[in-house]
């Protein structure tokens, strides 16, 4: 039984590191990004649930788009 709660929280921190570093890395201004900081901080796994039902998806306004082939 100890094996599976290591394993249950081996895989909860890896969610938890994700969200952090998604949320350090996205551009949501600094007001937002802490507020979720605090969230994810404070509630670490249902604020990371949270977060990835909640969050937006990336524009791709930054990156080059190939042209649709014909």
């Amino acid at each position: 039984m100890s094996v599976l709660w290591g394993t249950l929280a081996v895989l909860l921190a890896i969610v938890w590191l994700v969200t952090v570093s998604d949320l350090v890395r996205r551009h949501l201004g600094r007001q937002r990004t802490i507020a979720w900081l605090l969230i994810v901080l404070i509630l670490p796994f249902a604020g990371a649930i949270l977060y990835w039902v909640l969050r937006k998806p990336e524009q791709a306004g930054g990156a080059l788009q190939r042209p649709p082939s014909s």
